[in-house]
């Protein structure tokens, strides 16, 4: 009888007297109410427990129950599909069905060792963990275990996703992040190899030009007297300022000096240059091994470099910094250092506000397959180190000796 028809014929039979006028009846036994009230909490659990089912069973996750066994006793209509089941088929079936038998094994033990400790928690954590549907095909999945108590022993409760679409998407992901890298390390070789044809061409027709035009202007002033004699070397100072700012955007666009004698001279050449303009003091220090690496390297390396050292004059609020040179094996080994204000790298590097050039640098440095590593921390300074491969065979370019002609 369920707990409403008890209380309807309760009051029914109306045992307590009220409205009668008849006289008040002595009260039910604290026996029938205890069975009144065990009776009411049975139905409640039956119907508790019925709702919880029909809950996981049209759950959108697919969820599965095993016994201490591993026997499936429970899988909704999201589990079967996921495995390619119908839902009663999965009933009795072993949980190792659902996974690839080279797996098993293991599947076997780590269930075994749960279920001695059980707590909710992710399944495989660090690991990759894949299923197997009926027809024998493996995909990925997510898996949270908990478990639930019961008289004939623990049941392990599994709520499990299929990440198959998720995988794809990432990978494709991280096929366009690869061609995007790789775009980007061709444009920079594109822009290196664009840099130094102009420079070339600034060098070898525009300043020739120039100076070629201040030498004749220079041999006619002794030739000519007052006022055209002014004019001459107005026109000869113009000419001589733009004979050095073509030089200057020669070296800036394309240094000579990196191709004619390698990195470290260009490197020398940029120490003085921006402590020359900008006043930043810098201490080259080079262990005179021979480094040897080929253009692309070379210029993305010096370019890189000359980024850290503009990084070092707008935010370091440095007077000196150090960059070292140095073979290490078959790598060539350069740090750009300062004793400025520093910063957090778990902040700056990952924030869009900042980082930029440092990340352009990471990304152009592995693509030549070397590595960026930053060390830093406020009021502590930075120390950028960059190692690249060397390349190997490549013998030591001719040192220009002082005086030579």
């Amino acid at each position: 009888m369920s707990t409403q028809g008890i209380v309807e014929q309760d009051q029914a039979t109306d045992t307590t007297g009220a409205g009668s006028g008849a006289p008040a009846r002595t009260p039910p036994s604290d026996g029938t109410q205890g069975i009144k009230a065990t009776i009411a909490t049975e139905e409640a659990v039956h119907w508790t427990e019925i709702g919880v089912r029909e809950m996981l069973a049209t759950a959108a996750e697919a969820i599965l129950m095993t016994d201490g066994a591993g026997q499936i006793v429970f899988a909704n209509q999201a589990a079967a599909q996921v495995f390619g089941f119908a839902a009663d088929e999965m009933l009795g079936l072993p949980v190792d069905t659902l996974v690839p038998e080279r797996l098993r094994g293991h599947h076997a033990q780590h269930r075994a060792d749960y279920i001695a400790t059980p707590s909710p928690r992710p399944m495989g954590r660090d690991r990759a963990l894949v299923g197997r549907r009926r027809d024998g095909m493996e995909f990925p999945i997510e898996v949270v275990l908990s478990s639930m108590s019961r008289k004939g022993g623990p049941l392990v409760v599994s709520f499990i996703t299929d990440i198959t679409r998720r995988r794809e998407s990432e990978e494709k992901l991280r096929d366009y992040q690869a061609k995007l890298q790789h775009m980007a390390f061709d444009a920079a070789l594109a822009e290196g190899r664009e840099r130094r044809r102009i420079a070339a061409d600034l060098h070898d027709r525009i300043g020739q030009s120039l100076a070629l035009a201040q030498i004749k202007l220079t041999s006619m002033r002794e030739t000519v007297t007052g006022a055209p004699r002014t004019a001459i070397d107005e026109a000869i100072e113009l000419l001589a300022q733009s004979v050095f700012d073509t030089r200057t955007l020669t070296f800036e666009l394309s240094p000579p000096v990196l191709y004619d004698l390698g990195l470290t001279h260009a490197l020398s050449w940029l120490a003085e240059n921006v402590e020359k303009r900008q006043g930043l003091r810098i201490e080259l220090c080079d262990d005179e091994l021979h480094k040897p690496l080929d253009d692309a390297t070379a210029a993305l390396v010096f370019r890189a470099v000359r980024e850290l050292l503009m990084n070092v004059l707008k935010h370091a609020k440095a007077s000196t910094a150090k960059v070292s040179l140095r073979r290490t094996g078959d790598h060539f080994d350069i740090d750009v250092e300062d004793e400025g204000v520093g910063f957090d790298p778990d902040v700056t590097l990952h924030s869009s506000a900042g980082g930029f050039g440092l990340f352009s640098v990471r990304e152009q440095i592995s693509r030549l397959g070397g590595t960026v590593e930053v060390a830093s921390r406020p009021q502590q300074g930075t120390r950028v180190s960059i190692r690249v491969p060397l390349k190997l065979g490549e013998p030591p370019k001719a040192e220009v000796a002082d005086g030579t002609p």
